[in-house]
């Protein structure tokens, strides 16, 4: 199997079991924030079916960084489909 295969599948496993722990829709932001990463966001919730959606995110941003304006029209986003958001931040995200 796809080394990159292998990690996907280990984060979504992990992005679950957050997600049930928050009792929350898991969504894992992870990379730069640059290009279209804003759309990427809004295509992967707008995709999960109203009735796996919960009215909280578990948000897992692991980032670099990045565009500011990338990340108020990821939030907006967020905002719009979600009541509640959780931010869970690993130790070397940066602002």
């Amino acid at each position: 199997m796809n080394a990159n295969l292998c990690v996907e599948q280990a984060l979504d496993d992990l992005a679950c079991k957050i997600g049930g722990y928050l009792d929350a829709t898991p969504v894992a932001i992870l990379g730069p924030i640059l290009g279209d990463l804003d759309m990427q966001v809004r295509r992967a919730v707008e995709s999960i079916a109203p009735d796996r959606k919960k009215p909280k995110a578990a948000i897992v941003l692991d980032t670099l960084g990045g565009v500011v304006e990338l990340v108020e029209r990821m939030v907006d986003t967020l905002r719009y489909h979600f009541s509640e958001l959780h931010f869970l931040i690993p130790d070397r995200a940066m602002c």
